[in-house]
């Protein structure tokens, strides 16, 4: 291996790199209904500025063939509406039930360089990349029911037996992830771009 140029690839970062930050808030709404259950609503809300985004650069100069570069060009924004009923156990009966309703978008899901590929680039306004997070699921519901069964008759040994059994249910519904389509590459001005098509009005969308 050789440190002289030219060099294939190369990592590089922003020399004004700052530190991202994140910023995250909530306020939550809780009402008991009568001894053993309760509801909740709560909003949650996080936002990301400053985070790491990765720029390929193709043949900038003879010295280097690729430049990966990182900068602190990507933001984030979160917001979640939870709703919660929770049941104690009581006469054999334990429920949770959860449901979300949630937006995750950001300009960059990703700050790894072998993924690269996901996120399209440009220099000129790196916000042209805004919408739906990779990892974006809007809606998001889970129930957990446990039952306890009676223990049959008075008979001991019949209630040692059959008694402490119980049903549990589990279910988990979401909706899925955006699908992010990404044309081939091409270059512009040295930056390898991996556009995504554009829509035409009218025509309806496929897929071959």
């Amino acid at each position: 291996m050789s440190l002289n140029p030219p060099v294939s690839t190369i990592l590089a970062a922003d020399p004004n790199l700052k530190l991202p930050r994140s910023y995250q808030w909530n306020v939550a709404l809780e009402k008991a209904i009568g001894t053993s259950q309760t509801v909740s609503v709560t909003y949650i809300g996080a936002i990301g500025r400053d985070l790491l985004r990765v720029t390929q650069l193709l043949n900038p100069n003879p010295s280097f063939q690729t430049v990966a570069l990182t900068t602190g060009t990507a933001t984030s924004d979160y917001n979640a509406l939870q709703l919660k009923f929770e049941r104690r156990l009581a006469r054999g009966l334990q429920v949770l039930a959860s449901y979300t309703y949630a937006h995750s978008i950001d300009s960059a899901s990703t700050d790894a360089f072998a993924n690269y590929l996901n996120t399209p680039t440009t220099f000129a306004n790196p916000n042209i990349d805004r919408g739906n997070s990779e990892f974006d699921i809007r809606h998001a519901l889970t129930a957990g029911v446990t039952y306890d069964i009676p223990a049959p008759g008075p008979n001991p040994y019949v209630r040692g037996a059959l008694g402490g059994w119980s049903v549990d249910a589990f279910v988990l519904a979401r909706s899925a992830p955006p699908v992010d389509v990404v044309g081939a590459i091409f270059q512009a001005n040295g930056t390898a771009l991996y556009p995504r098509p554009n829509v035409n009005p009218g025509v309806p969308l496929g897929v071959c």
